[in-house]
């Protein structure tokens, strides 16, 4: 990690010149089970990963936020008296930076101007929130900067998720920024997304292990099914009476059918479904019994992909040409979806079977190669003063 920040340094003193006097680490994640389960109140069991954004910066007192992205190659400017995000997707970063500082302000927390080089290892658009962890760095960064470095997390983690919504225009849940915020190192985090209470689930895989790989394919769909999906959902929550479909049995759920269109019904199945195999998931886990977590993995990628639709041709064949492999337990596509990412539960002796067996197959079938992303349990954000 100093190799990073030492080059990031470099940067900094090349754009801003002089040094920094602040260094800020958030990590991305990988959702290991509990798939579209966090904005319907549900549990979610993710983990974070050693994939993380960085950023370097210093106050300035002009109230004007200087930032250049390494990864993007490109520097912007937002005045703090000007905060509205700005149509095109070509906005999107300075979005971000808009939105963390507007919601910053609205919620009395020190805002100050600020120089911020940055620089991510999180794979963009692959499915293991490398937006989440953009903005928890930048938030974290300017709370810093302004003197503030050990603020409430969880309340930053409801802080956050308003911030992505109004960046993105996306009515995504609180997971990547909390789990960004709060996951421990050689643990993953059970989370209950209605009231926020959280349990470390220690990593003790004894002989196993998580490989997560990116098909090859961005989530170029992503940005308008979600918003798709997230309304279904709020149909069938209010067909069935309820609150969220966290509220929901699945036995309310069939006497039901016959008031929804069949799409909402099959998407609200998924969701009732999948926050049940979560909550089993995490249970068998901490028994170390991973071929029962292995099954659950595969059960949510049937559901995703058959009553959620959020998968696409290339994740259903990179899981096929995983599960295929002697040694995979379970394999299923992580995060949003339409692209992006699987993650597969595999005894580490066949990591090596792994490695050669599922590229091959996989760029014969699609035309693609995909990335295998070695990772471990990260622990969450970091900030260090200079």
């Amino acid at each position: 990690m100093n190799e990073i920040f030492d080059k990031l340094d470099a940067e900094f003193a090349a754009r801003f010149g002089g040094r920094p006097a602040v260094h800020v680490r958030a990590p991305g994640r990988v959702n290991l089970i509990g798939e579209h389960t966090d904005y319907n109140d549900g549990f979610v069991f993710p983990m974070a990963i050693d994939r993380a954004c960085h950023t370097a910066a210093r106050r300035r007192d002009d109230g004007r936020v200087r930032i250049h992205t390494m990864n993007l190659g490109l520097t912007g400017e937002v005045p703090l008296d000007d905060l509205d995000v700005r149509p095109g997707r070509e906005e999107l970063w300075l979005n971000f930076l808009r939105a963390t500082a507007h919601e910053l302000r609205e919620a009395k927390w020190p805002v100050s101007g600020a120089d911020i080089a940055v620089f991510t290892t999180v794979p963009i658009g692959g499915g293991v929130s490398s937006s989440s962890a953009y903005a928890v760095a930048l938030c974290l960064t300017l709370l810093a900067v302004a003197g503030e470095t050990e603020p409430d997390r969880i309340e930053l983690a409801r802080l956050l998720q308003r911030t992505e919504n109004r960046a993105t225009g996306l009515r995504g849940g609180i997971m990547d920024q909390f789990t960004a915020l709060l996951n421990r190192a050689d643990h993953a985090l059970l989370l209950d997304c209605r009231d926020l209470t959280f349990q470390h689930v220690p990593m003790a895989l004894d002989g196993y292990r998580f490989i997560v790989t990116h098909c090859g394919l961005p989530r170029t769909l992503a940005r308008s099914k979600y918003n798709e999906r997230r309304a279904e959902c709020d149909e069938a929550a209010a067909a069935l009476g309820v609150r969220a479909l966290r509220d929901a049995s699945h036995d309310q759920l069939r006497a039901a059918e016959k008031q929804m269109p069949a799409n909402v019904f099959r998407r609200a199945r998924h969701v009732i479904t999948e926050i049940a195999r979560t909550r089993e998931a995490a249970r068998v886990f901490q028994r170390g019994d991973m071929a029962s977590f292995g099954r659950l993995m595969n059960e949510s990628h049937e559901s995703l992909r058959h009553d959620y639709e959020a998968s696409c041709r290339e994740l259903d064949a990179l899981v096929e040409a995983a599960r295929a492999v002697p040694g995979v337990l379970g394999s299923r596509l992580t995060g949003a979806g339409w692209g992006g990412c699987t993650v597969t539960l595999i005894r580490s002796s066949a990591d090596g079977d792994y490695e050669r067996a599922v590229p091959a197959r996989y760029a014969r079938e699609t035309g693609l190669r995909p990335v295998i992303i070695t990772t471990g349990a990260a622990r969450g954000a970091e900030v260090w003063t200079l």
